[in-house]
This record gives structure tokens, C-alpha cells and sequence, in this order.
């Protein structure tokens, strides 16, 4: 599964088999965790348990942590998401 901002700018989970990876670098700030067949891949922030949950429940310190993290970590896409943000 992949987790990607929907038109909402919400984190959303799709599933693996829409996309097709054409290069699988990741950033090397990014923390991987292994769960059985599944990996998880995302900002060292983001990996305390229920961070997504707490974001998708609107809680207000979850979602500031993930919009600093964005605007720092992926400049490029806070500024085109920044007239819809939350």
C-alpha cells in the first residue's frame, strides 16, 4: 500500500497494484520497518505508533507535526498544497 496525499490533502492508503514503480529510491532520511510481507517507509516523526491515525482523526498537534514535516522535508509539495491545507 502506499500512502499518498488525496485532492483533500489528507494522507491516504492506495493500494500497491495501481501504481507501478519506476524508480525505487527513497529518501534517505526515511525510516524503514518490516512487518511481515509489508515494509514502511516514511520520516522518523511519522513512525510513532498511531501518528496516521491520530492525523486522520484530525488531532491538531498530529496534523502540525505532519505540515511542518512536509513544508520541510518535501518544500516542493507544502507550497503546491499550501491554498488547500487544512
Amino acid at each position: 500500500m502506499y500512502q499518498l496525499l488525496n485532492d483533500d490533502n489528507g494522507p491516504y492508503l492506495y493500494e500497491d497494484e495501481c501504481f507501478e514503480v519506476i524508480d525505487p529510491t527513497a529518501p534517505d532520511f526515511w525510516q524503514f520497518e518490516h512487518f511481515g510481507s509489508s515494509t514502511y517507509a516514511y520520516p522518523p516523526s511519522w513512525a510513532a505508533p498511531g501518528f496516521f491515525e491520530r492525523v486522520d482523526d484530525e488531532d491538531p498537534l498530529a496534523c502540525a507535526q505532519f505540515w511542518r514535516d512536509m513544508e520541510i522535508l518535501y518544500p516542493w509539495t507544502f507550497s503546491q498544497r499550501r491554498e488547500k491545507r487544512p
